[in-house]
């Protein structure tokens, strides 16, 4: 029962500042002065349990009138501990257990109402992972609102890397729009790990106000300097106005997954990524040889007369393989595959590229006559 403790100090404050002069003054007068102030204890009904028990006492008690000492005599008695404060009300006629049960429901509910109007909710809402690398970066999508009382001072938003490991499946589409341009963008590097966003892009702080005032959709756009796979997060320091309490709001939640970020190695679109900087050289060469292989194995059932349905079946077996832009662009993805594929050739010291080259060029060529390529 904690508020017994809050309860008695109360009554001791009351106590300690109660005017000795009203004892000399009337006992009606001394009687509401003093019941005005125990009215005023913070504690739910404690303070108009004792202010209704000594108007009655003051009428009578054991056969007579109470004076004022008397009155004050019995609540020094009672501020003296909390098993004396709790035997007073006991002797007072109150049900010591309901009365615990009733002032801890008012409380929890005075609390629940004090914190929908004046303390903050930082949130993330609707986050949304878009692995659009390489047509585009790849985006994280979320809502950041305050939806409780007060307002939030947002100093940065981090974009933290828990970890990375080398890419090495190979992206086969080549390039057929532009770029969409987001709010928010970062080059990732497997030598970093902390981005400041905002900084970064020349942003200022945000200040959301109470209730989803200021609510806004931010959109991190992430570029790699690596065929890499991060692991990421994003860690939001702010400040509660006007408590002025530091805090921090981490997307995915710390007892959850870091969210993976991939960036496969995609010559046809990202000329950063080159044979000279990429990572696990030798394990994305391999996987290359293995794909072209297999779409080559996959050209030489396929004719370019062949009806569209037989195509429609070509085109899904493609897909299964990792090559996903169908039959008509083969030769066209290899256009611009092969450039790179020979210079990771000759560092790697690997002459049966050009046999798998050769090979797959050769049932190209017959789409890319009969289409036009």
């Amino acid at each position: 029962m904690n508020w017994v403790t809050e309860a008695r100090k109360q009554v001791e404050g009351v106590l300690s500042s109660f005017p000795r002069s009203l004892t000399a003054a009337t006992k009606e007068t001394a009687v509401e002065s003093l019941c005005k102030e125990l009215e005023k204890i913070p504690v739910p009904f404690v303070g108009t349990i004792l202010s209704k028990a000594l108007k009655q006492a003051l009428k009578w008690e054991d056969g007579r009138c109470p004076t004022i000492e008397d009155v004050l005599r019995q609540l020094q008695n009672m501020q003296l501990s909390d098993d004396n404060f709790l035997q007073g009300l006991t002797r007072l006629g109150e049900d010591i257990d309901r009365l615990n049960v009733l002032i801890e429901l008012v409380e929890k509910k005075v609390e629940e109402t004090k914190c929908a109007l004046t303390v903050p909710e930082l949130i993330i809402s609707e986050p949304e992972y878009r692995p659009k690398y390489p047509l585009s970066d790849n985006e994280l999508i979320f809502c950041l609102m305050n939806i409780g009382g007060g307002a939030v001072k947002v100093h940065e938003i981090n974009l933290v890397i828990d970890k990375w490991e080398p890419e090495t499946e190979v992206n086969y589409t080549a390039p057929a729009a532009p770029p969409i341009f987001l709010r928010l963008k970062v080059r990732l590097s497997p030598g970093t790990s902390h981005y400041p966003l905002l900084t970064l892009n020349k942003e200022p702080f945000r200040r959301f106000g109470a209730h989803a005032e200021g609510a806004e959709d931010v959109w991190v756009q992430m570029s790699s300097e690596k065929n890499a796979r991060y692991y990421v997060r994003i860690r939001i320091p702010y400040t509660e106005i006007p408590a002025n309490n530091d805090k921090e709001l981490v997307y995915p939640p710390l007892d959850k997954p870091p969210l993976p970020v991939s960036f496969p190695y995609a010559p046809a679109w990202d000329q950063n990524i080159t044979p000279d900087n990429m990572l696990e050289r030798g394990a994305v060469l391999t996987e290359i040889l293995n794909t072209f292989s297999k779409v080559t194995l996959i050209l030489k059932e396929a004719t370019p007369s062949d009806e569209i349905e037989n195509y429609e079946s070509f085109n899904q077996s493609l897909s299964e393989i990792g090559f996903h832009m169908g039959v008509y662009y083969v030769p066209y993805v290899l256009s611009r595959f092969i450039p790179p594929l020979v210079q990771i050739a000759q560092k790697e010291n690997r002459p049966d590229v050009l046999a798998v080259i050769l090979g797959l060029a050769h049932q190209s060529m017959r789409f890319k006559v009969h289409f036009g390529f």
